[in-house]
């Protein structure tokens, strides 16, 4: 039951993130990040990918904490993404020598993909976030697809991954190739022939 569960949780948070990425607006994107990275830790601790799912419970926090920016000043400092960055090393060591595992170089995958998230999910401009966030899926997919494959895992969280990236290309495509190269629209049609 716990892996049906897990499998309805990380479907659910892949359907979120089909619509994360298309937001041009940051504060959009980081209020859909939220509960999709409530659904993919639950779904990662119900398959037994501890790792990935105390590192979404991180995403969690962070999401919230950065949606605060332009509220709270202490939030905008570079130091609070180093913060995060720190504590996600600190959660895949703890949780390596807490489970008994031990830190494996499968470990260290999420752990590189929390740090590019948590560096692009600070910034400003979604642009920026949709290409420091990129190098983040191929991390995450090949951790959770060992997890899919070896451990009767949840597939929602590797196909989320996959359609994260072809979610962020079509953004960058969308928002920064054809808005830039898209011509002046004027009043009068004649003038654009």
């Amino acid at each position: 039951m716990e892996n049906i569960i897990g499998q309805v949780l990380s479907y659910t948070g892949l359907l979120l993130y089909i619509f994360m990425y298309q937001q041009s607006d940051r504060k959009r994107l980081l209020r859909i990040q939220i509960p999709a990275v409530f659904c993919f830790a639950a779904s990662y601790l119900l398959t037994g990918a501890v790792s990935g799912a105390v590192l979404n419970i991180l995403a969690l926090v962070r999401a919230i904490v950065f949606y605060y920016k332009d509220k709270y000043k202490w939030v905008r400092s570079p130091v609070v993404p180093g913060v995060f960055i720190v504590l996600s090393v600190a959660a895949v060591v703890i949780t390596g020598y807490a489970t008994g595992a031990g830190v494996t170089a499968l470990d260290l995958l999420p752990m590189a993909g929390m740090i590019f998230t948590s560096i692009s999910f600070w910034l400003n401009d979604p642009r920026y976030i949709r290409y420091v966030s990129f190098p983040s899926s191929p991390c995450w997919i090949i951790y959770l697809s060992y997890f899919a494959i070896f451990k009767d895992g949840a597939w929602g969280g590797v196909i989320a991954e996959a359609i994260s990236m072809t979610s962020i290309i079509v953004a960058v495509i969308r928002f920064d190739i054809l808005k830039k190269h898209k011509p002046a629209q004027t009043e009068n049609k004649s003038e654009n022939i």
